[in-house]
């Protein structure tokens, strides 16, 4: 009897114990097709953009997450104009109280052969303390046919919770739009001048490969491009590219918003006030500089545009792209080292370049401090050609002076 008791009493207590499977955490898609551009799309960017999308197309169950291994993809090194290659992604669902779910997604990556178009306008807004409203949403049109860049910071409070940084693309029509996005996107960071530099730089390069992503915007919706969350005293920046391809036009809008419910209501009657627009959004400079002779500066944010109001000025020209073309000349019968550098003018600044096809990142560099970017041979009565791409940076103070010399050689 003792025996039986003490059996009986082990089997209710491991009944009582046991507890019922945990659900999965989410379902992971087997496949789907994402549409890119790139001249060729570097292998990079194709890791990426088959993460994200692997990533979206995860169903989760509340509270939980799917996380998709970009670094575990294998890629060619690059994909080439109406070329088409299949990525599996590996893909987790996780979540506190779920039971985890693995998986692949087999991603079919379209390379869309587009010529590139420049931008209508640069529409530009800054806001160094969202604090100053529940919320704040701006609006700007994107025609349809046309390309339209973005530029867009902010800054959280050093005082009370979460910020939420939203940018949506939203078609109030009744057809079907399909963009191509070209996107630099950085934060939160700690503070703006990196936030800036980093949006650049990676915006910058996407740029110059015409990197892009296709997405479609069904008729009377919204399509979320970026969505960021900022603690207190952090910084983000987004510079995006918006091009319609087909269809009406669409309107992107930027919302800084609070994370209780309380400011998230208050969001919702927040007063629209249009991006500052600016026209153009590109400037192509060229210079020639002679060697024996006078260093040749070339500074770059000093060009005063005015949006179509013309009352407001965008100094520094951040958000404009500068392409520049230095032609070096050697009259000498000797060899000659010129130095392309630069030195920040306004304050401290952050800098990024692609100059002879090479991508520099330079910074920070403290006010009217020189720094080098290349020296380059010239031979006796011959010249050489320096090509350079920047964008000035939002955080940064700029103008920038860059500045061709020659330099003693060793």
């Amino acid at each position: 009897m003792l025996l039986f008791g003490a059996i009986g009493t082990a089997v209710a207590a491991s009944a009582m114990s046991s507890s019922p499977p945990l659900a999965p955490a989410g379902s992971i898609a087997s496949a789907l097709t994402l549409r890119v551009t790139g001249n060729p799309a570097e292998a990079g960017f194709l890791r990426e953009q088959a993460a994200n999308a692997a990533q979206r197309a995860a169903q989760t169950r509340p509270n939980a997450r799917a996380i998709a291994a970009a670094e575990k993809i294998d890629v060619f090194p690059s994909l080439a104009p109406d070329d088409v290659i299949t990525l599996d992604v590996p893909v987790k669902v996780e979540g506190t109280g779920y039971r985890a779910t693995d998986g692949t997604t087999h991603v079919r990556v379209e390379n869309v052969a587009l010529p590139s178009v420049q931008p209508r306008w640069l529409s530009v807004v800054q806001l160094p303390d969202v604090s100053r409203r529940a919320a704040t949403l701006l609006t700007s049109d994107v025609p349809a046919g046309a390309s339209v860049r973005f530029l867009a910071q902010a800054t959280s409070p050093s005082r009370g919770g979460e910020r939420r940084v939203l940018f949506n693309l939203a078609n109030d029509s009744s057809l079907m739009s399909t963009v191509q996005l070209i996107e630099g996107a950085a934060g939160p960071e700690e503070s703006a001048i990196t936030a800036g530099h980093l949006a650049a730089g990676r915006f910058l390069l996407r740029l110059l490969q015409d990197e892009g992503i296709i997405i479609a915007v069904p008729p009377h919706a919204a399509v979320p491009l970026v969505q960021q969350t900022l603690s207190k005293g952090e910084s983000s920046c987004a510079l995006l590219q918006v091009r319609v391809l087909n269809g009406a036009a669409l309107r992107g809008s930027l919302r800084f918003e609070g994370l209780s419910g309380r400011e998230d209501a208050a969001s919702e009657k927040a007063t629209a006030v249009p991006f500052a627009r600016y026209a153009p959004a590109e400037f192509r400079i060229e210079r020639t500089y002679v060697t024996p002779g006078d260093d040749l500066v070339v500074p770059i944010g000093t060009v005063p545009l005015t949006d179509e109001s013309g009352e407001t000025a965008l100094l520094g020209d951040y958000g404009v792209v500068q392409r520049i073309t230095i032609r070096m000349v050697n009259n000498d019968s000797r060899p000659a080292r010129v130095a392309l550098s630069v030195s920040p003018r306004g304050g401290p600044a952050m800098a990024s370049f692609v100059l002879d096809r090479v991508f520099l990142e330079i910074g920070p560099m403290e006010t009217f401090s020189q720094h080098t970017l290349k020296e380059y041979v010239l031979p006796p009565h011959a010249d050489v050609t320096a090509t350079l791409v920047t964008i000035p940076e939002f955080g940064s103070a700029y103008p920038l002076n860059l500045t061709a010399g020659a330099v003693s050689i060793r």
